[in-house]
Parts: structure tokens; C-alpha cells; sequence
């Protein structure tokens, strides 16, 4: 399995009563961003919310931009098991378009909806450290494009599809961050324009897949990422699942 290795920001714990701690900061910190944005992050306002000492809070995050770093971290790896499962489906051009339109719409969806993640993306040029985790993280998903196109029989060489994956990476990136300040249909349409001429430039008959995509059985579920982060599958038609299916 496809597996990103970044360096967490922040103390890494050995003992079970300071990894305790650790979840309680940065839940606490989750939680006053999502209710006040980034101004209600304040290291005095986490160990109140968190209920431990304000030094414990400074002892693991020295300082406020290494706990929204390792924040970042955290919600950046919520959706590489979803991407590895995407790698896993894409065996033929339809199922390729099919799996990256449903990983696109997933990443889309969630950071569209999870204020952490809007707070910190609107910030992000302006600090190193989480620009740098970016860079990274999308090289992550370069490398996951070429295997995908690979596995689905994309009609590019195989010299060609590195550089092509990398630039297609960066456009969905800026798409998906475009989208976010477009009202909800202008957002969606965008994203899905910006997955079509991602397919294209990977080698495939965009449309050709997407309307093969239309005669294939419909999923039976799909990846969710939950407040606290967590992507887990629900079943479409489920309480959790009802009007997520496209």
C-alpha cells in the first residue's frame, strides 16, 4: 500500500498518559477552530478546552504554528486510504474515471465543509512549514496518478505520465481550492470540468470513459470523512450516506 511519510509536527510521546494528552490537544484545538476559526486557537484556550495544564500544552506544540501544522498533517492523511482504494479500482479507462472523480469529489466535499481545513488552506502561502507538507503531500498523488493511469492502460508513454501526473495534480489542487469560493453549483462545476481535462491529459477518451462510466453498476458505498477525521465506507442509501451518491 501507497503510504506518505511526513514528519509530525510537534513531540512525539512514548508513554500511553502523554499520547492521551496529545489526542486532547489537538481535539480541542479541532474543535475551537471549527467553532471560531483560526482566531480562537490560542494555547490558553486549548488547555482549557483540552482540561490539562497550559504547560503540557507547550511541552508537545512550542508553538501555535506547529500545532496547526500537525492539524494539517493529520487531515491530509485522512484521504490516502480513499486514494490507494481509487489506485486499486482503476482497472480500465471507465473505472479510472470513476475512481478519480469519486476521490476528487470526496477531498472536494469534505474540505468545502470542514472549516479546519478552509481556515488553514486560506492561510497556507503564508506559512513555510504547511506549504512545504503540501508540496509533499501532492507528490503523494503525482506518484498515485501514474499507477492509476498505468493499472487503466492510459495511451501515454510511460516516460510521459510523471511530468503529466504532477501538472494535473497542481491544477486539481488550485481547482478544488477555486471552487471553495464559487457558491455551491459554480464549485461543482468547476471541479468536474478540472477532473474531465484531468482524464484527458492522462491519456484517456474523457468522455468516452465517462459515458462507458454511466453504464457500469452503481456503487453500493462510498468514503465519508467524519468530523473528527476519520474516512470510513458507509452504504449509499444508509442515513449517513443519503444524498452523497452522484
Amino acid at each position: 500500500m501507497m503510504k506518505l511519510s511526513q514528519e509530525k509536527a510537534g513531540k512525539t510521546p512514548q508513554q500511553a498518559r502523554s499520547r492521551v494528552r496529545v489526542a486532547k490537544i489537538l481535539a480541542a484545538s479541532t474543535e475551537l477552530i471549527r467553532e471560531h476559526g483560526m482566531v480562537g486557537l490560542t494555547m490558553s484556550a486549548v488547555a482549557r478546552r483540552a482540561q490539562i495544564p497550559i504547560g503540557s500544552v507547550y511541552q508537545f506544540f512550542p508553538t501555535k504554528g506547529e500545532l496547526i501544522h500537525r492539524l494539517y498533517l493529520d487531515i491530509l492523511e485522512t484521504f490516502h486510504k480513499p486514494a490507494v482504494e481509487a489506485l486499486e479500482a482503476s482497472t480500465s479507462p471507465p473505472r479510472f474515471a470513476r475512481a478519480l472523480d469519486g476521490l476528487v469529489h470526496h477531498i472536494y466535499r469534505f474540505a468545502r465543509a470542514d472549516r479546519l481545513t478552509r481556515d488553514i488552506w486560506g492561510g497556507l502561502q503564508a506559512d513555510r512549514e504547511i506549504t512545504l507538507a503540501q508540496m509533499k503531500d501532492n507528490e503523494f498523488y503525482s506518484v498515485l496518478l501514474v499507477q492509476m493511469a498505468e493499472r487503466a492502460g492510459s495511451a501515454l508513454k510511460t516516460s510521459e505520465l510523471p511530468t503529466r501526473a504532477t501538472i494535473v495534480t497542481e491544477m486539481l489542487d488550485a481547482s478544488i481550492r477555486l471552487a471553495m469560493t464559487r457558491d455551491e453549483r459554480s464549485g461543482l462545476l468547476l471541479v468536474a470540468e478540472a477532473i474531465t481535462i484531468a482524464i484527458r491529459e492522462l491519456g484517456f477518451d474523457a468522455q468516452g470513459a465517462r459515458r462507458q462510466r454511466k453504464n457500469m453498476p452503481p456503487l453500493n458505498s462510498e468514503w465519508v470523512t467524519e468530523a473528527g477525521g476519520t474516512a470510513r465506507r458507509v452504504q449509499i442509501g444508509s442515513e449517513q450516506g443519503q444524498g452523497r451518491a452522484k
